[in-house]
């Protein structure tokens, strides 16, 4: 797998006043940019070309990372003036770089620590259109809900009332060039999400698979989970975490 697609659009607007003049994904936990940690990952497992979409504040990230040659990648941007959800920019990049592989596709804007090479490999093994990658909480009523029966998903919901499971969505997946086929045109729909326009398409068909080693995976909400995080991270990196 050599291309990934990095959802960093958000306008973080409860991680306000810190993202007043700073896109979420350039808040910076122990001396990085929460993206950057994500690409520097995705480097370490020969990921290639990455596209990040960016809106709020999207020229700063542009101004930031640039090309990419300084992390040994290839970064192109998809650049949209206003919200258009998580799945449109699934379209967009399709569209633009006609995949003819798996592509990975992360949410830029939390702190992740996985495998790569894994997830990549367990996605070509299992032959769906799609793979999430999963983790348990103990708020799964915030979070999209997957419900599983052996290696498919067969229901998925964004934020429950009445959780089923405990497992909810990473924001981490890999797809499938075909996977806009399960998607509503953009004729039809111009702002689309992947949790409520793909996800529930892909598990109603038995077309998602979902993975689950994840090896970090921590959202950065709120300010306070912002300072959480910030501190837990430095506290790994001086030794104090084991």
């Amino acid at each position: 797998m050599k291309r990934a697609l990095i959802l960093a659009a958000g306008k973080g607007e409860r991680l306000r006043p810190l993202t007043l003049r700073s896109p979420k994904p350039l808040l910076q936990v122990a001396e990085k940019p929460i993206l950057q940690w994500q690409l520097e990952m995705l480097s370490d497992h020969d990921v290639t070309d990455v596209t990040i979409h960016t809106s709020y504040l999207g020229w700063k990230i542009e101004e930031y990372f640039g090309s990419g040659d300084k992390l040994g990648l290839n970064i192109d941007y998809i650049k949209t003036t206003e919200p258009v959800g998580t799945g449109t920019p699934l379209h967009y990049f399709v569209g633009k770089h006609q995949p003819e592989e798996p592509f990975l596709v992360t949410n830029g804007d939390n702190f992740i620590r996985l495998d790569v090479t894994e997830i990549f490999e367990y996605h070509e093994a299992h032959e769906k259109v799609a793979t999430v990658a999963l983790v348990e909480s103990n708020m799964p009523e915030n979070y999209g809900v997957a419900v599983c029966d052996g290696d498919t998903v067969t229901a998925f919901i964004e934020k429950p009332t009445n959780p089923p499971t405990r497992l909810i969505n990473a924001g981490i997946y890999v797809f499938n060039p075909e996977v806009v086929d399960y998607m509503p045109s953009l004729k039809k729909k111009k702002k689309q999400m992947i949790e409520y326009d793909l996800f529930p398409t892909l598990a109603g068909q038995g077309e998602l698979t979902w993975f689950m080693p994840v090896d970090v995976w921590l959202p950065i909400d709120t300010v306070d989970a912002f300072y959480a995080v910030k501190q837990s991270i430095e506290a790994f990196r001086m030794g104090k975490i084991r």
